[in-house]
């Protein structure tokens, strides 16, 4: 039973960490769309926070799990080796087990949701990159046909120095 209270404790921590990381990732979505360079920096190293604590959080699931594992093949069970939520699901009954479905659904939830808003931030984040691709040779087109043409007075339009190198 005291494994079974660590699982319940990691699997806990690591759901909030997603639902931290789902909030994290909402407010992302709203500063790309308004161009916070800087606030997008921030967000980033909150994130890189939350995902160091999802990592010892992982390191703890795993040694929760190779207890399981010992318990499994004490029982002379051939499956301890690959052993799954789903497996130690099959060895409960009653409020341990329908609290342990309760925190895995709502996990699987908040990872889903994490990662369509996730797929959100990376097209966003592309579109904004494209654009700004964009701009710049839009740029570098209007530079260069300036490029050996006569102004009014006869003179030849010299060629501006940029202080961007442009792609050709």
């Amino acid at each position: 039973m005291e494994n079974l209270n660590k699982l319940f404790e990691v699997l806990e921590g690591q759901t909030q960490v997603y639902k931290d990381l789902l909030e994290v990732s909402k407010n992302k979505t709203s500063v790309i769309i308004e161009g916070r360079v800087k606030e997008l920096e921030n967000i980033t190293k909150v994130e890189q926070t939350l995902i160091f604590k999802m990592g010892d959080l992982e390191e703890k699931l795993e040694n929760v799990i190779i207890t399981f594992k010992e318990e499994l093949q004490n029982e002379d069970n051939n499956d301890a080796e690959n052993i799954t939520i789903s497996m130690i699901l099959k060895k409960l009954n009653g409020q341990p087990k329908e609290k342990l479905e309760s925190q895995t659904k709502e996990m699987l939830r908040t990872v889903q949701e994490l990662d369509h808003t996730n797929k959100l931030n990376s097209k966003l984040i592309k579109s904004s990159l494209d654009y700004i691709d964009f701009s710049i040779n839009m740029y570098g087109n209007l530079k260069s046909d300036n490029n050996g043409s006569y102004e009014q007075s006869g003179d030849i339009k010299g060629n501006k120095s940029s202080f961007f190198d442009i792609k050709t």
